[in-house]
């Protein structure tokens, strides 16, 4: 048969290449605006650490070792073993600095606060000051505050001698700083910042290079150090240069990447040697005697030592892409400083991708696989697109071996989801009788939905649309107790009458019915078709509801026959009102025209909820506000937070079918309740012991009953921090 005997088929190559470039440029935007949210971003940095990991794990861990730096770490040996008391009394500082002088070391950088002279407790540190005149390539390091509400406690007032120039870039201000205790200040020859930033997933991947000080730049621990290895002989650090528009610090002729706001990104490549104060001063003692020192000058000469805590008790401990290799899962923050000097030393720092650069360059890629698509069959195009899918994780692990933070879960996700238009494209290039389907469709769905999909030239399938609407769920109370007194066909057939009652009053009032579950019956209103009045008619459905099964009620107290139970019975409704998506939901061969959302589990909420309070309908604050006084006559019931939603929501019961001034229930149970939401537990309950006997079902739960209950529980335990909201943990 040819093509044009069959207009029903779709001309699937007719405009291939444009339905591909919209959906490819769909994918992509998608992909950019999903991960432009901060806490999705993040992921990024998650994958590119399993090339860190990869790389530092594939050489010999300890033997490619930085000839330049070297770290010595405050362990817990010292208060173990050798019995010493945090904080350590400074002149083993002193002798410590006497120790790296004698082994030829460079430079010692101190990542330890000096906050307070400890010789008014017996611990001195006359040596340790002393030493840093004999010793003057030792750095002393200031805490730098960043949150402006501690500036008056610890307002900054670093020397100038400690500046360093003007800042440029996008650099944070530093709104005061934890400096070392004024004696040891004066004498400290050099100064610099211990600040380590994690990202927002808590993982250090960076180093500030500087710490603004007003007007004013003072140099990180990891570029103090490095400049301390390439001083000229009058002692002047090197010349350098932060080109802020370039993105990169020049020294010795090298041009590092940098972010805007002067940090570096070390390489997790080589591995930094640590040695424990405990074992250095073990090495001392021996070297002392005479003996050959486990550490000594082979393992100190020509370095910057870097000195900080490794003590799990001193807590000064981080999570690097690397912390998983440590014993203890966590890696101590002197290391990044240590890495960092010795990144700027080799000239190797990893250079992140900007922003713009990740977005031309997926969008590049997206664009090739549309051409991919358009140029060659969808099949062959399927393919050709899964090897492009494969290639970028391949270039961005090759790149991390060249230096670059190359992202691409923003570039797979770009790509995955044009492979999955692909694969959604070679589905409808097969032959479907459309005919066959809406043949097929009509045996689950309205002859409504169908007549208007066919007079718009629609065809069912899979997903929805978003629209504004209610949502209704009514139940049966009691319900399971019925089956226990009905036979089966006389439950059946209480349930058909009562399912006819009902479906014909929210016919009646617009409604969808979408289902009916058990004793349950799920509707909406605004779908298939748009109802500006969805929320007015839900809630008058719903009275009208009860209004059909009072009626149901009398006509069977005069049946024979009845049990009392049936002919007491009662019905719980909820009705919520906002956005839900609407839409034939399922598999490609049995769909069922429904709803999801939000906005309709919190219906299905009030539904259950309603019959802890002993209410009959519940609404949501959405359909509440677009309710008129005429309508319906309601009371705000409670503030409540339901199980799956974060937000309380205000629930009010509908009283009536229209609107009854100074009506004294409302008013004494809304006074009650606002003492309730204020804490006034106790006044609360006597108000609401007070609306009880105004409530109209006598003899039942109602709610100021449950409320007043609930007062005299919250009086005997009471909330720690009361906001007024409710939780219900149960659904």
């Amino acid at each position: 048969m040819k093509k044009s005997e069959v207009p029903d088929q779709w001309d699937y190559r007719k405009g291939l290449w444009k339905r591909f470039a919209v959906l490819g440029l769909a994918c992509w935007v998608a992909a950019v605006a999903l991960f432009s949210v901060p806490g999705i971003s993040s992921l990024e940095w998650k994958l590119l650490d399993v090339w860190a990991v990869q790389a530092y794990g594939e050489r010999d861990i300890g033997r490619n070792l930085s000839a330049q730096v070297a770290v010595i770490e405050v362990d817990e040996g010292l208060f173990e073993n050798q019995h010493l008391e945090w904080p350590l009394d400074k002149n083993i500082y002193g002798d410590l600095l006497d120790y790296l002088d004698t082994m030829g070391a460079q430079a010692a950088v101190f990542d330890l606060l000096f906050t307070d002279n400890l010789s008014d407790c017996g611990k001195g540190d006359e040596l340790f000051r002393a030493m840093l005149g004999y010793f003057p390539n030792t750095v002393i390091t200031f805490g730098g505050l960043v949150d402006p509400s501690l500036s008056q406690a610890r307002p900054s007032l670093i020397p100038a001698r400690y500046h360093f120039g003007a800042p440029v870039g996008n650099l944070d201000p530093m709104f005061g700083a934890i400096l070392p205790y004024p004696e040891l200040l004066e004498v400290s020859p050099r100064l610099a910042a211990n600040n380590l930033k994690a990202m927002e997933d808590g993982i250090d991947r960076n180093v500030p290079l500087f710490q603004r000080d007003g007007e004013n730049l003072v140099p990180g621990m990891g570029l103090m150090g490095a400049l301390l290895l390439n001083l000229d002989s009058a002692g002047q650090y090197p010349n350098w240069n932060w080109i802020a528009e370039r993105n990169c610090i020049q020294t010795n002729s090298k041009c590092l990447a940098v972010d805007s706001k002067g940090n570096i990104y070390p390489r997790f490549r080589d591995s930094i040697p640590e040695y424990n104060l405990s074992d250095l001063r073990s090495a001392q003692a021996a070297f002392f005697r005479g003996e050959v020192p486990a550490i000594g000058r082979l393992q100190l000469q020509g370095r910057v030592v870097f000195i900080g805590a490794s003590a799990p008790s001193l807590g000064d401990l981080g999570s690097t892409p690397i912390s998983g290799f440590s014993r203890m899962g966590k890696t101590p923050n002197v290391l990044m400083h240590a890495r960092a000097a010795d990144a700027l030393l080799q000239g190797k720092v990893m250079r992140p991708w900007a922003r713009s650069e990740l977005l031309w360059f997926s969008l590049i890629l997206v664009c090739v696989g549309i051409l991919i698509y358009s140029w060659v069959s969808v099949r062959r195009g399927l393919l050709a697109n899964l090897v492009l899918i494969l290639f970028v994780p391949v270039a961005s692990f090759y790149g991390y071996g060249q230096g670059f933070y190359w992202p691409i879960l923003e570039i797979l996700l770009a790509q995955v989801l044009l492979l999955g238009c692909g694969l959604w494209m070679a589905f409808r290039e097969r032959d479907m009788d459309h005919r066959y389907l809406e043949q097929t469709f009509s045996t689950y769905l309205s002859q409504d939905v169908i007549k208007d999909m066919a007079r718009n030239r629609e065809h069912p399938q899979l997903g929805g649309m978003d629209v504004l609407g209610s949502a209704l769920f009514s139940d049966i109370e009691g319900f399971s107790s019925f089956s226990e007194i009905l036979s089966p066909q006389q439950l059946v057939s209480l349930l058909n009458e009562y399912f006819e009652k009902m479906t014909d009053v929210l016919l009646d009032h617009g409604a969808t019915v979408d289902k009916f579950i058990g004793d349950a019956i799920v509707a909406f209103w605004g779908a298939p078709r748009a109802n500006a009045d969805h929320a007015r008619q839900a809630v008058l459905a719903a009275v009208a509801m009860q209004k059909a099964l009072d009626a149901l009620r009398r006509d069977w107290e005069t049946r024979p026959g009845v049990p009392e139970g049936i002919r007491k019975m009662r019905m719980r409704i909820g009705v919520n009102s906002g956005r839900f998506v609407v839409g034939n939901m399922g598999c490609a061969t049995r769909m069922h025209y429904t709803m999801m959302g939000d906005t309709v589990n919190l219906a299905a909420r009030l539904e259950s909820i309603s019959g802890k309070y002993g209410a009959e309908i519940l609404i949501g604050s959405e359909t509440r506000k677009v309710l008129s006084p005429e309508d319906v006559s309601l009371r705000l019931l409670d503030r409540i937070r339901v199980k799956g939603r974060a937000n309380p929501e205000a629930v009010f019961e509908v009283l009536g079918p229209s609107n009854i001034s100074q009506n004294p229930l409302c008013d004494q149970y809304g006074a009650s309740l606002e003492a309730y939401i204020q804490g006034d537990f106790e006044g609360a309950m006597k108000g609401f012991q007070i609306a009880c006997s105004l409530e109209p079902l006598a003899g039942r739960a109602n709610p100021s009953q449950v409320l007043g209950d609930r007062c005299a529980e919250l009086l005997r335990h009471p909330p720690g921090n009361w906001d007024g909201v409710w939780t219900w943990d149960a659904k």
